[in-house]
């Protein structure tokens, strides 16, 4: 299934954060955070609901680590 495909069948705040996700492949949450003006608390159970459907994952370190899409 490619991005598009996938996005579409998001909504609302998880379809942006997906989207900005895939267009910054990296990005840190506190960085979505501010780009997309959403708390940072919301930005993270949002993070955990994309993660808990296997379409994004977390690499890299905690300090220097960051968001990626997971595309087949």
């Amino acid at each position: 299934m490619n991005d598009n495909k996938l996005s579409g069948k998001l909504s609302g705040k998880l379809k942006l954060i997906y989207d900005t996700i895939s267009d910054n492949p990296g990005i840190k949450s506190v960085e979505l955070s501010e780009r997309l003006n959403i708390p940072y608390d919301t930005i993270n159970k949002n993070i955990g609901k994309l993660t808990a459907l296997s379409l994004i994952e977390r690499r890299g370190s905690r300090k220097t680590g960051g968001y990626f899409t997971l595309t087949d």
